[in-house]
């Protein structure tokens, strides 16, 4: 269902976590809350940040900032 969004660029499922990728976070993350409500899901914790320039850079040219200083 999620990763039927538009807006989810992908997302992973390991140790009991769920994390998303997504376009427009601060926006997606009351669509989430509202999905979790629906279900009845209680998540313990929830988490949201922003891309750092590494992270853009990483993505983008698959190496880290540093390696290119």
């Amino acid at each position: 269902m999620l990763t039927a969004d538009d807006a989810v660029i992908s997302s992973e499922y390991s140790d009991n976590r769920l994390k998303l990728r997504v376009k427009s976070g601060d926006s997606y993350l009351i669509k989430l809350l509202k999905l979790f409500e629906k279900f009845e899901i209680s998540p313990s914790e929830i988490n949201s940040r922003k891309p750092t320039l590494n992270d853009v850079f990483l993505e983008i040219t698959g190496k880290e900032l540093r390696d290119h200083a």
